[in-house]
């Protein structure tokens, strides 16, 4: 009798140790499809990472292209203006020549004329373009 009691014992302790083990066991497995999908998460964060990553290398050196190429404009229209200046610059009249009305024209072309590219200055004694 004593058998059979420890024997009914020890099944019902095996009954419960295989249900702690299955317990156990789904549990592994649901861990290990947690861990997967964490996994695949985790690379798919690092690539979004790495793409973004280089991006921003792009988008860097397309602003350094873009200022580099902004400085050089900046300086082209500088020039172009000091340019401008000098060609437009006229000097004041001479106090002989402003008692003489004769002569003294200065035209600028229209838009057909400027197809010489050219401003006449007229005065007295001969005509200068530039």
């Amino acid at each position: 009798m004593q058998t059979k009691i420890n024997l009914n014992l020890q099944d019902e302790r095996i009954k419960v140790l295989q249900e702690k083990l299955s317990t156990t066991e789904e549990k592994l497995q649901v861990s290990d499809i947690s861990a997967n999908e964490t996994r695949t998460e985790f690379e798919g964060q690092q690539k979004l990472v790495h793409e973004l990553q280089r991006r921003l290398e792009d988008a860097e050196y397309k602003v350094t292209v873009g200022e580099k190429l902004r400085k050089e404009l900046h300086n082209t229209i500088l020039e172009l203006k000091g340019n401008i200046r000098v060609f437009c610059k006229v000097r004041p009249l001479l106090p002989d020549e402003a008692r003489s009305t004769e002569g003294k024209v200065i035209s600028y072309p229209t838009s057909m004329e400027a197809f010489g590219w050219g401003i006449e200055l007229t005065q007295s004694g001969g005509t200068a373009t530039s």
